[in-house]
């Protein structure tokens, strides 16, 4: 079957020109147009005029890019009408639906049916069931659009178990040599799989204060609460005077690591 007629890669993402509507344009659209937001990674979000999205997202890409904009929250499987879209009003006929794609907690594949057609645009997704997110759910559709950065057969990676269970070793050892392990991850989504996973470890964990930010938006979620975790950010540190801060993600960076001593990165193992 020939490709769904009516949509162009542009600005990042998928537009739908004839019915208004965009997929995780990069750029923001403020032309009277919808912009449906898959996750609130940085490289999905803008600051669009009119947003579809999960509560989730929409409560995390608020604490990322505030302001005032226009909110349609679908709960997963609701099936939106264009219709019912007013301020902007949409151009139509079509009706979108928004179902879990695994990635982080709230991101959502899009489902588009219009003109007798459907489009499945994934946005970033994940088959395997990960510890902060909802399980991926995908769902028919006449054309299938992927975002896969890691698709290419040469990308090869360990089991996830395998990886969790040595940051939780490199963890303890490092403890156990008397040396503070710091672990480098993005703010959103992989911070808060490693916390998912360290709880029970009975560990005190201090995060930057960006990761900090979304670990407590987050955690309105049931999915994550670990009740094991004392967690402390820059702010706490700083009220108890310690002077000491965890790293960002950028390697690079280490003046936070510095007032680490002694500390030892996740890249390497204590002698």
């Amino acid at each position: 079957m020939p490709p769904a007629p009516g949509f162009l890669y542009r600005n990042g993402g998928l537009h739908f020109p004839r019915l208004g509507l965009w997929m995780d344009p990069s750029k923001p659209v403020r032309s009277g147009e919808w912009s449906v937001v898959t996750h609130a990674h940085a490289d999905h979000t803008a600051r669009h005029a009119a947003v579809i999205l999960t509560e989730p997202t929409r409560r995390l890409m608020q604490a990322r890019l505030p302001g005032q904009r226009t909110e349609r929250v679908l709960d997963y499987g609701d099936i939106l009408r264009s219709e019912d879209l007013r301020e902007p009003a949409a151009r139509g006929p079509f009706s979108v639906s928004l179902h879990p794609s695994g990635h982080i907690l709230g991101s959502a594949m899009a489902r588009v049916a219009y003109e007798g057609d459907s489009v499945l645009y994934t946005g970033d997704f994940k088959l395997r069931p990960g510890l902060s997110s909802e399980r991926c759910e995908p769902v028919t559709a006449q054309t299938l659009v992927m975002e896969t950065t890691y698709g290419r057969p040469r990308y090869r990676f360990p089991p996830t178990h395998d990886v969790l269970q040595d940051i939780r070793r490199f963890c303890t050892e490092s403890l156990e040599c008397r040396m503070t392990p710091v672990l480098l991850a993005y703010s959103l989504g992989k911070t808060q799989e490693v916390l998912a996973a360290l709880a029970g470890c009975g560990l005190p964990i201090r995060l930057h204060p960006s990761a900090a930010a979304m670990t407590r938006n987050s955690r309105q979620s049931a999915l994550l609460r670990p009740a094991a975790i004392t967690i402390h950010d820059d702010r706490d540190m700083q009220r108890q005077r310690r002077g000491r801060r965890e790293p960002g993600c950028s390697v690079a960076r280490f003046r936070h690591a510095r007032r680490l001593s002694p500390w030892s990165p996740a890249s390497r193992r204590p002698s």
